[in-house]
């Protein structure tokens, strides 16, 4: 079963209520969308522990049912992420050349447009290969027997065409279970705070728990209670030399010992 299998047997949601803001035009990042599981908000980034380096992410706001007006309410939570930053040029040139593309993008922009600069993007058969498109040694490769559906590059800038952050995603599948792998980086051009943020317009509590992994390595866990589509999902997080990783698996109360042993293998693999 694909991620597109399921979403068909989820059903179709509301577009009124499925929105983004756009990577490049705010620091504070919030993004509203579906996930495989429900409609809510995906963060690509960490809510790891903050090592003794410093670096790392904290929850700083979390929300149920938050009322945002007379009759619309959402829930979440917000995170602030500590991270080293990377050189641009310790990118793969082809990334660096992203930069003008971008920059491109903005003169060509209007305020009119329906579609936002900023963002550029290019899909692999693997995520092997997108890891040697980026060119960066320290991403860290994942070996495992899951089948492997898509894998998505995006790179993001300014105006002036300089490389900001860089995110790959890969979409899993073990047998009914769908799983998104993120990997994120960013630049010495990202000179905000970075603060990444989760939305649903349902009722959704988290938890939270820790574990090591036999090489040492703290994953921090975040569950989210069930969503009206009878889907749960847990999150994992790891940061190691300046890169974000998360797994997200969204799963169905009978498979929750199999996604808990998902997130166990990936860690200890990672």
């Amino acid at each position: 079963m694909t991620a597109n299998d399921l979403l068909d047997i989820i059903g179709d949601v509301d577009d009124n209520i499925i929105e983004e803001t756009p990577k490049s035009r705010k620091p504070n990042k919030t993004r509203w969308g579906i996930s495989i599981a429900a409609c809510f908000c995906l963060v690509i980034g960490s809510i790891t522990t903050v090592v003794a380096t410093g670096f790392g992410t904290k929850l700083i706001d979390f929300f149920t049912a938050r009322e945002i007006a007379s009759d619309y309410k959402e829930s979440g939570y917000d995170l602030s992420v500590a991270i080293e930053r990377i050189r641009e040029d310790n990118f793969s040139t082809e990334i660096q050349n992203v930069g003008n593309t971008i920059r491109q993008q903005f003169q060509e922009s209007s305020p009119w447009d329906n579609w936002y600069p900023g963002e550029w993007q290019t899909d692999f058969q693997s995520r092997n290969q997108a890891c040697e498109y980026v060119g960066l040694n320290q991403i860290k490769t994942f070996a495992n027997d899951w089948k492997e559906d898509s894998t998505t590059l995006r790179v993001t800038g300014n105006e002036q065409g300089k490389i900001q952050e860089i995110s790959i995603e890969t979409n899993y599948n073990v047998d009914d279970i769908c799983m998104q792998l993120f990997t994120n980086m960013y630049t010495s051009n990202y000179e905000d705070s970075i603060i990444l943020g989760i939305r649903t317009t349902e009722d959704m509590n988290v938890t939270e728990s820790y574990f090591t992994t036999d090489s040492n390595t703290t994953c921090h866990v975040i569950h989210s209670s069930a969503f009206e589509s009878g889907y749960l999902s847990i999150d994992g997080y790891i940061v190691s030399n300046g890169i974000l990783y998360n797994l997200h698996i969204p799963y169905l109360e009978k498979d929750s010992s199999q996604a808990e042993a998902l997130l166990h293998q990936w860690a200890e693999k990672l």
